[in-house]
């Protein structure tokens, strides 16, 4: 290789950079620079638009010497530029794209199309937004529709652009001047995506983030008029509460605003289960029963409604109804037989649902669950069977929920260690190993 000239590198920027063909640093930064102009405009900071890369910056990129993240500002340019989380893009990658497909979450011509699909949407309802048509509403209801929808199919990783695209142009779009339908359409939207930007940043372990993102939906839905959402959204910082931050008895603060708010649908099932595991957390048996019995008289007095069509996490159909009990049994005692039940009874829904109602991070919950009131009757064998399908789910599908219950499970099969010592040593090996890719807490 000629002195000066960049080592091929595997990580996602040197990849991305040759399939444009911007190896050259002058190529480069011409696209560097006019994003760089661009994002300023869109966010109306001015700074922005000086930013530079130097060439020894741009090598070293290229050559995957980064020590560092770049810094913030670079940052936001560069995710401007690829569609990409700045975090993810000097992270080594098997594959180049010019030899294979795109790994993890951008594989081929199928995403190449549906990005270039939310290009021509934000162009259409960012430029020509001084003249909102209804045909740009209703492509942003449909965008909202088919993100929400791909929640439970697809990983965090393949949905996270498109979400952060459709919150910029409904957020964008709100500080125009529009018709009061408009508004409220546009309120909408705004409440749908950031809201289920909140989810994605709860699954990927930023609680904080995540309250951000659901306190914003949250106004938008409340904006919009429509109480099923803002219940939602306020169900979403329940899980924060207990699960990101320890503060359980907050979460039941959430719980019992988001069951006063009255929504309808699965909201009305979605609540209690959740103040269900909030209260499990707590260790208060009759609040956690109360709030079961709840869940279920709701689930028996179900009727749609317009949120429930986008599907997706919105929907809350018998499957995930019976994991969220099954959690809430296996937080407050693990080794009893309402959990053991419970768990099975979870597992065995979960496999008998259509493949499109499928949901595969639930059905990893609900086996996890299932393991855990296993190990915790001593019964490391049933544990380990239980654990095998988990550690079957791609990596991109996992999320910090997952691997907090994955270190449960690990806690209690170190506690029967003393059994069979080289079956517990083999599980624990196993939940460490599928646990190290990815949001997660370090397992001790």
């Amino acid at each position: 290789m000629a002195q000066g000239s960049p080592a091929v590198t595997d990580s996602l920027f040197g990849q991305l950079v040759r399939a444009r063909h911007w190896n050259n640093y002058q190529g480069f930064l011409a696209q560097f620079h006019r994003t760089a102009r661009m994002v300023a405009d869109r966010d109306g900071d001015p700074r922005l638009a000086t930013l530079t890369v130097s060439e020894t910056t741009f090598k070293r990129w290229l050559a995957g010497q980064v020590r560092t993240q770049p810094r913030p500002d670079v940052a936001r340019v560069l995710e401007a530029l690829f569609e990409q989380p700045a975090g993810s893009l000097f992270r080594p990658r098997a594959a180049g794209i010019g030899e294979a497909a795109f790994t993890g979450a951008h594989h081929g011509t199928e995403t190449q199309i549906r990005m270039a699909a939310e290009r021509a949407l934000k162009f259409s309802a960012l430029i020509l937004g001084d003249e909102l048509s209804s045909d740009v509403i209703q492509h942003l209801h449909a965008e909202a529709a088919r993100l929400s929808a791909a929640t439970t199919r697809d990983p965090l990783p393949a949905l996270i652009t498109g979400l952060a695209n459709l919150q910029d142009i409904s957020l964008s779009l709100l500080h125009r001047q529009h018709r009061p339908d408009q508004l409220r359409d546009l309120y909408m939207i705004a409440a749908l995506a950031s809201g289920l930007m909140a989810w994605a940043s709860m699954d990927a372990g930023d609680y904080e983030a995540g309250m951000t993102q659901a306190r914003t939906g949250l106004s938008c839905a409340q904006r919009a008029g429509h109480t099923g959402l803002a219940a939602r959204i306020t169900s979403w910082q329940v899980l924060s509460a207990y699960t990101g931050t320890g503060q359980a008895r907050q979460a039941v603060s959430y719980s019992q605003h988001a069951a006063s708010l009255g929504a309808k649908g699965y909201v009305s099932i979605y609540v209690p289960a959740m103040e269900a595991r909030a209260h499990a957390v707590l260790g208060d048996r009759d609040a956690t029963l109360n709030a079961i019995t709840r869940a279920l008289e709701a689930a028996d007095q179900y009727r749609a409604t317009d949120l429930d069509a986008y599907g997706g996490v919105f929907a809350f159909r018998a499957n995930r109804q019976a994991s969220f009990i099954a959690q809430a049994h296996v937080l407050l005692d693990p080794s009893s037989r309402a959990a053991a039940t419970a768990a099975d009874e979870a597992v065995a829904l979960m496999a008998d649902v259509p493949s499109q109602d499928r949901f595969s991070v639930g059905d990893a919950l609900a086996s996890t669950q299932q393991a855990i009131t296993r190990a915790a009757s001593g019964d490391l064998d049933a544990a380990q069977q239980s654990l095998t399908p988990v550690t079957e789910l791609p990596s991109p599908h996992l999320t910090h929920l997952l691997v907090l219950n994955l270190t449960r499970l690990h806690s209690h099969v170190r506690a029967r260690a003393s059994q069979s010592p080289g079956l517990a040593r083999d599980l624990q090996e196993q939940i460490e190993q599928f646990a190290r890719v990815g949001p997660r807490p370090q397992i001790r």
